[in-house]
């Protein structure tokens, strides 16, 4: 996320809690940290439980999210890609996803591979 989602910066700054203009909060963190490494979309870099999924997609509805990507490996991921196809999102490929890290010996953020996920 190089650029901001005014929608979403302006919740952020006013804490919601309506449920209209309440954020997931895996997808919250997931745009926190992408903003914050220069990601070109928001990346899920931490586990997705199955029972946030339709929460998830319900703010990329909301906040007109087509694509995005997911660089966690944990070990219930192809579940986690079928809740997000059955909702209609689906593998487009890999691309890269900074961390918000540094590599001390690079002095650069940290890649990783990313499945990129797009809406059909």
């Amino acid at each position: 996320m190089k650029t901001p989602i005014p929608a979403i910066e302006k919740v952020i700054a006013e804490r919601a809690n309506s449920t209209e203009e309440n954020i997931n909060i895996r997808l919250f963190w997931a745009y926190k940290h992408s903003l914050e490494a220069g990601n070109d979309l928001i990346n899920f870099y931490d586990v997705i439980w199955e029972r946030d999924i339709e929460g998830i997609v319900e703010n990329l509805n909301y906040y007109k999210i087509n694509e995005f990507s997911i660089s966690s490996n944990f070990s219930d991921l192809i579940t986690i890609l079928a809740a997000f196809d059955k909702y209609g999102f689906t593998m487009a490929g890999i691309t890269d996803a900074k961390e918000t890290y540094i590599d001390l010996t690079t002095n650069e953020r940290t890649v990783s591979k990313a499945i990129r996920m797009v809406r059909r």
